[in-house]
């Protein structure tokens, strides 16, 4: 109660993160409340907090990689890009709501990878939009001196967070997730331009 909309909200995308990759039935229990997590429905948001939790904590506690030392990271979905974002934006964007673009933008590239239908992902982009997160920062659009989107170093960056081979979590539907060990330029930026199109800037 003591939160403000934004820290709220960057909680909330931690949850839809872990949902899109783990379970259907929250992730449709939170497309059917985005009007409650928009307003601040106290029941709505202890259902989320502890539903994203037991996620969370079931992972951790059943993976078989408690501490994520392998290369394959699900809970990182969508993290590659935002731990990118934050930087960029020397964290004037919050991580949950860096998550929240970087959940988009690997939901249009995995369109473009033929991982996911096309309709999923206008969904979850949809969904996130109804909740109230602001699906868009001019940083997304920033290039280096190569004419390379800035955010594509955060590929490389993560690989070596990870210490190996680029591993991405990728859904393959709402629930299920597979992975992929390359994410192509052409792919983000057409992901970025989908996403600005919505955000309507």
């Amino acid at each position: 109660e003591t939160l403000d909309q934004r820290d709220i909200l960057a909680g909330v995308a931690e949850a839809f993160k872990v949902a899109i990759i783990k379970d259907a039935d929250f992730y449709y229990y939170m497309k059917k409340n985005t009007e409650g997590i928009k307003k601040r429905d106290i029941k709505v948001l202890e259902e989320v907090i502890k539903r994203s939790a037991l996620l969370h904590m079931d992972h951790i506690c059943n993976s078989g990689d408690p501490f994520e030392k392998g290369s394959s990271r699900p809970l990182d979905f969508g993290h590659w890009a935002a731990h990118k974002i934050e930087a960029l934006t020397d964290h004037e964007v919050k991580h949950g709501e860096a998550v929240a673009l970087g959940i988009c933008i690997d939901m249009y590239v995995a369109v473009d990878m033929k991982m996911i239908d096309d309709e999923t992902a206008i969904e979850v982009v949809n969904t996130l939009n109804a909740c109230g997160f602001n699906l868009w920062h001019d940083i997304l659009e920033a290039k280096d001196n190569d004419g390379n989107l800035k955010i594509m170093q955060g590929l490389k960056e993560f690989q070596e967070h990870l210490g190996g081979q680029l591993t991405l979590a990728i859904p393959t539907a709402i629930g299920t997730i597979s992975t992929a060990h390359e994410m192509p330029k052409e792919f983000v930026l057409k992901a970025v331009q989908r996403l600005k199109a919505v955000a309507k800037v």
